[in-house]
């Protein structure tokens, strides 16, 4: 990996470098989650190329409000389409995966209904949905901030890494 004082930056280099890296195994200290029989895991990398599974999901007292707002059959309708869009790809960036209008799409009750109609909050909402996709997903993904055009992206992108 580059050095700890020149963090990466192109996406491509920084999946390459970390498909170098061991990947904890089931012998290591690390507990696979297992949901429907798979297994699953979303994993940070520093930039020491330390890798740890990550177990939690950020701004958890909000996104329960969120997903309290919605049906299980709203949630369901978007667990089913971010696995659809995820599977088969090697790389998503969260902002640009839902598209500008979200009317007529299972995307729309985020706004209308979980978020109350505040398209920031929306946007986190989504946001956080594919956290939580990439987390119960089959195979290993990890995730950074990246840049495009030298403008940082607002939003998290995801890679698939290979699975420990």
């Amino acid at each position: 990996m580059s050095s700890a004082q020149e963090p990466m930056t192109n996406l491509a280099d920084y999946i390459t470098e970390i498909n170098k890296i061991a990947v904890p195994n089931e012998g290591s200290r690390h507990i696979y989650r297992a949901h429907r029989g798979r297994l699953m895991a979303l994993y940070s990398i520093d930039s020491r190329g330390q890798i740890r599974e990550v177990t939690y999901t950020p701004h958890q007292a909000e996104f329960s409000l969120w997903r309290s707002r919605l049906t299980p059959v709203q949630i369901d309708a978007i667990h089913v389409e971010l696995h659809d869009m995820i599977d088969g790809d090697e790389i998503h960036t969260a902002g640009w995966m839902p598209g500008n209008d979200w009317t007529g799409t299972v995307w729309e009750p985020i706004y209308t209904h979980a978020c109350q109609y505040d398209m920031e909050a929306s946007g986190y909402c989504f946001g956080l949905f594919v956290w939580e996709v990439m987390r119960e997903h089959p195979d290993a993904w990890s995730f950074g901030r990246y840049e495009k055009d030298g403008i940082p992206i607002r939003s998290l992108t995801y890679f698939r890494i290979r699975h420990p």
